[in-house]
């Protein structure tokens, strides 16, 4: 079993929870992203996406430039918006 450890800044409390053991531990809490786990996002050789809660994402490109996506519905359709770059 892997065990992943959890920086205070990403819970709203200190010490409320010190690590997480699995997915299902977490149960229907959604962590924001917190500037720690943000700085340590690196490039990997191709985009992915670190999800925030309500629809708001952090973008992590191929050359490494961080920026921010809020995903949205209009009309019965998926649209994303770019809103700011990470620095």
């Amino acid at each position: 079993m892997r065990v992943v450890p959890v920086p205070d800044c990403c819970w709203g409390r200190a010490g409320a929870v010190t690590s997480i053991e699995s997915k299902s531990q977490l149960g229907s809490y959604e962590m924001a992203l917190c500037d720690l786990i943000i700085r340590q996002a690196r490039a990997t050789g191709k985009s992915y996406n670190l999800p925030d809660t309500d629809g708001l994402g952090l973008v992590v490109s191929p050359a490494g430039g961080k920026s921010w996506h809020f995903r949205y519905y209009w009309l019965g359709k998926q649209k994303r918006m770019s809103l700011v770059t990470y620095r």
